[in-house]
């Protein structure tokens, strides 16, 4: 499905999202909608640009930010963060780029539970061959955007991920209790 058609699919089920959850403010729900298919059409892009090289978007970005911040400490929990992934596809994502000899692990030395992760030379000169096919199709994905609007996303992008985990962590707290007065 194309980007205009999926737009004209989501502007024309919003008004009946809306009579069905009368309680959910439309203009937020729409949000979700436009987050989730951008997100959808980012993946996709680059997919296609790193698939062919043998990555996935998830393990290229870990590649690239483990070469990125060495020679920091650059722990797997770190990683997590960092990549938005759960650990269980962190540990498989550090495997399969360890299998490959692009990055090794290392015990730390303070703390022998903790691994230290570094990108090894062959690591480095593959994505050094990977990264370069990935500028053209985010250049091209961003052409519609001039620099003063995609400034504008990320500052509004920046301020709805702080919302979004405040209202996360608001959100699994346990509800507070009215004191009753008698």
């Amino acid at each position: 499905m194309s980007q205009i058609s999926r737009l004209q699919a989501i502007d024309a089920t919003m008004p009946h999202l809306a009579d069905g959850i009368q309680d959910l403010s439309q203009q937020q729900t729409l949000l979700i909608r436009l987050i989730r298919v951008l997100d959808q059409s980012l993946t996709t892009l680059l997919a296609n640009a790193i698939v062919p090289h043998g990555f996935t978007e998830p393990t290229l970005h870990t590649l690239m930010l483990i070469s990125s911040l060495e020679p920091h400490d650059v722990s797997p929990s770190l990683l997590c963060q960092m990549v938005a992934q759960p650990p269980q596809n962190m540990t498989r994502i550090l495997r399969t780029l360890g299998d490959q000899g692009y990055l090794e692990r290392e015990t730390d030395e303070k703390d022998g539970r903790r691994s230290r992760l570094a990108i090894t030379p062959k690591g480095r000169k593959r994505l050094n061959e990977v990264l370069p096919t990935t500028i053209p199709a985010v250049a091209s994905g961003f052409s519609g955007l001039t620099l003063r609007e995609q400034q504008t996303l990320e500052s509004l992008l920046r301020k709805a991920i702080v919302s979004l985990d405040q209202a996360a962590v608001t959100q699994s707290l346990p509800p507070v209790r009215s004191k009753r007065s008698s």
